[in-house]
């Protein structure tokens, strides 16, 4: 069951990360923002990105995607994995 679940978040963070790299992308691209995917992108982001681009903005320099990957992958992945080996074993 912990096997299961770990692996149906790691999928789930993964597509989080996707998300995020891929707003990036449609930001230079399509930087009027409009159509769907663009909008179902940001909607999807957006909320993880608002409280990174209080401090990771230098200049004119966003670090927000970035700084939430890493905050993904370096923290929310490892504690996931950890919470569910300790309810589930």
């Amino acid at each position: 069951m912990s096997e299961m679940l770990i692996r149906v978040g790691n999928i789930f963070f993964v597509f989080l990360d996707v998300m995020i790299i891929l707003n990036l992308i449609l930001g230079y691209i399509n930087s009027d923002g409009k159509g769907n995917l663009a909008n179902f992108v940001h909607s999807v982001t957006e909320p993880m990105l608002k409280p990174f681009r209080k401090f990771a903005r230098i200049g004119a320099m966003d670090f927000s995607p970035f700084a939430a990957v890493m905050f993904i992958e370096y923290i929310i992945t490892p504690l996931y994995k950890a919470i569910v080996l300790k309810i589930f074993g």
